[in-house]
């Protein structure tokens, strides 16, 4: 099989923002396999160089780019497009952030044609996988990368064998995974301890999920929420400083546990640690952060 890779165009990277290939490219160029990182896709010259590749197939994965409606002519067999979500749920920019902020307990690999829309084409096959309470944005997604490959491998049997079929999506059961923006990350202590601890694990590593400590943005980047815990005091307040080495802060529903964090330009440290470098005690009350301008 004669594979040819589409990625990004370099990008400046490092201290001298030398321009660097991405991991993709990296790694094509070490195996010795073509590669293509135009600055755009609609370009007629670029499409006029694919189509002279002759594909039998397009997979696209994460490419983060709208595929031209031309491009789609180009293989003679099928466009297939790998999604981190069991379509038609969560399409979009973050399918796997969106399902662990909305507590999901299932989720999956769906392969589906690539349309002029945004990732509702039909669908060719689906895996489906538990989704685990522990599971990050970065658990999560190198969980179903690998997935994705054992999907594309049967979608690929299921062709040779001529038994490859369609389902059309029903979208009715549609939903959209908007992109994060920074400001996503803001933690609001008076929701539930538990819509705390989600966002601490769907915003890891981007874009963090943060508190406010003495006017600084404080990165939460390990927590889990205890909703036993009953206490008058406002939320955010610092509880208890426990033996075991976590902070308990107070949420609008139960409380917090905080087992690591992070101060702007510092490393990540325990919450042991952070307390005893800042000398907390009991009764601190961190804030919410305000909206930047």
């Amino acid at each position: 099989m004669k594979l040819t890779v589409i990625t990004t165009p370099d990008q400046p990277r490092g201290r001298g923002l030398k321009r660097l290939p991405n991991p993709v490219k990296e790694r094509c160029q070490k195996a010795g396999t073509p590669t293509l990182s135009p600055a755009k896709l609609r370009d007629l010259e670029v499409e006029k160089n694919v189509a002279q590749i002759r594909p039998d197939c397009f997979v696209v994965a994460s490419y983060g780019k709208m595929i031209p409606e031309s491009w789609l002519k180009i293989p003679s067999k099928a466009a297939f497009n790998l999604h981190p979500s069991l379509l038609p749920r969560y399409r979009g920019a973050a399918p796997i952030t969106w399902q662990i902020l909305d507590g999901e307990k299932e989720t999956g690999i769906s392969v589906a044609e690539v349309t002029k829309d945004l990732d509702a084409g039909d669908l060719f096959h689906q895996i489906r996988v538990p989704l685990h309470e522990k599971e990050t944005t970065e658990s999560l997604t190198k969980k179903l990368a690998d997935l994705a490959r054992r999907a594309l491998e049967e979608v690929f049997s299921m062709m040779a064998e001529q038994r490859l079929t369609r389902i059309q999506q029903d979208p009715s059961k549609s939903s959209y995974a908007r992109k994060l923006s920074k400001e996503d990350g803001r933690l609001d202590l008076a929701l539930p301890a538990v819509e705390q601890e989600r966002k601490v694990r769907a915003f890891h590593p981007w874009p963090g999920a943060f508190i406010g400590y003495q006017g600084q943005a404080l990165r939460v980047v390990e927590a889990a929420a205890d909703s036993i815990l009953c206490s008058e005091a406002e939320a955010g307040t610092l509880l208890e400083i426990h033996p075991q080495g976590y902070l308990r802060v107070q949420t609008g529903r139960g409380s917090l546990r905080i087992f690591k964090v992070q101060l702007p330009g510092r490393r990540v440290v325990s919450a042991q640690e952070f307390a005893n470098g800042e000398r907390l005690k009991p009764g601190l009350v961190f804030q919410n952060l305000s909206p930047t301008k």
